[in-house]
């Protein structure tokens, strides 16, 4: 499943924690639209490449790109040092 939402969450000094939801869904139809534009010209430069074997890479960058997307659900990135401190995580 595509990930909807993402939780940022910023631990504060003195045990105060701020939370923001950040919809990702505009985010993923806004990336949607703009592969859809550029289709086009993937398969131009596919078509192209073919003879030097970059066409087939060119053909699978797309799946692998909405492949990763669509395996985000639940990826949490906590970041740690001695000044800065936030975890995301994607719902």
């Amino acid at each position: 499943m595509i990930p909807l939402l993402a939780k940022l969450r910023l631990p504060g000094k003195n045990a105060r924690t701020i939370t923001l939801y950040f919809p990702v869904f505009l985010v993923w139809l806004l990336l949607f639209m703009i592969s859809i534009l550029l289709l086009p010209f993937l398969f131009i430069a596919a078509v192209l490449t073919w003879k030097t074997g970059q066409g087939r890479i060119i053909i699978n960058t797309f799946p692998m790109i909405f492949i990763t997307i669509w395996h985000m659900r639940g990826l949490l990135i906590d970041v740690k040092t001695s000044d800065v401190e936030f975890y995301l995580s994607f719902i």
